[in-house]
């Protein structure tokens, strides 16, 4: 416990921007919640904790900061881009818009009101775009999350073209639909597969290479085993209630089309990562260095 506050409560002792010490306690990073001081435990994810703060607030001069706040099971700190507007910094809506040109950085804990001001579980996501033209993305991690937001990794490239987001790439893809059914693969421990894939630009594209190939033959092998099903809707009701829908087997020209698309657009989108992995990491790393994730 004593190494645990040590951690915690030094945290604002040691923050930089623009490569100059921060204040000594720096309302705008301090882990507190209205003055009141807050620990993350166990020690692990109080460190990456530490280690992803720590890159949230370097080389963000300008930015608008959200100080850390409760609402619901979180204690969440949020920074925002200048160009952000501000109902979507606040609402934390930026997280969803994917518009070119802004930037943000949001790390979360959880806590319950019969344990404040204990906290546990570590979230984190960041995203840019640009404004005009090229590769931008945004990450999520998330680590004993419990059963409010669970566990993972996450990391989407986004192509902008003219000040508009032309190409949605999902570098980290667990499933694909296949008529009815939406088949996936297992994950690694979070933290684990966000190392492998941001380790290197090299890293990046065998993973993706792995995966999509893992796909690819899960889609083939639900295609030989003859399990690919459809959507059958029965009658509709009325009263505005969708009719129900069962999972029947397709026949056999409807599976192989359903299959033959499936591995169409997962070669598409694995290609496209490939041709564009050196881009594509150099922005995915910017946003979750690999450095703060090592234990």
């Amino acid at each position: 416990m004593i190494a645990l506050l040590f951690v915690a409560c030094s945290r604002v002792a040691t923050f930089v921007e623009g490569g100059g010490p921060v204040a000594a306690e720096d309302p705008s990073t301090a882990w507190k919640v209205d003055g009141v001081a807050f620990q993350v435990a166990p020690l692990e994810d109080s460190q990456l904790f530490a280690a992803l703060q720590d890159h949230a607030i370097a080389g963000i001069p300008g930015w608008r900061i959200l100080p850390f706040s409760r609402g619901g099971n979180f204690v969440r700190w949020r920074a925002c881009s200048p160009t952000v507007r501000a109902p979507a910094c606040d609402g934390g809506a930026v997280a969803n818009d994917q518009e070119p040109g802004t930037a943000w950085r949001e790390l979360s804990t959880l806590t319950y009101d019969s344990e404040w001001p204990k906290c546990g579980g570590v979230m984190y996501s960041s995203g840019t775009l640009p404004a005009d033209a090229g590769w931008g993305g945004f990450v999520w991690l998330g680590v004993n999350g419990k059963s409010v937001v669970g566990d993972g990794f996450g990391a989407t490239a986004l192509r902008v073209v003219d000040g508009a987001v032309a190409q949605k790439l999902l570098v980290v893809r667990h499933e694909v639909e296949l008529g009815a059914e939406t088949l996936r693969l297992a994950a690694d421990a979070p933290r684990d597969e966000a190392l492998a894939f941001l380790g290197s630009p090299e890293n990046l594209a065998a993973m993706v290479s792995l995966r999509y190939a893992a796909l690819i033959a899960r889609v083939d092998a639900a295609l030989e085993a003859e399990r690919v099903t459809v959507w059958q809707e029965g009658p509709y009701l009325g009263g505005g209630i969708p009719p129900e829908r069962t999972a029947v087997p397709a026949s056999t020209a409807e599976a192989a089309a359903l299959a033959a698309a499936a591995r169409e657009e997962l070669v598409a989108e694995r290609d496209a990562i490939l041709a564009a992995a050196p881009e594509i990491h150099a922005v995915l790393h910017s946003l979750m260095p690999a450095a703060a994730l090592k234990r």
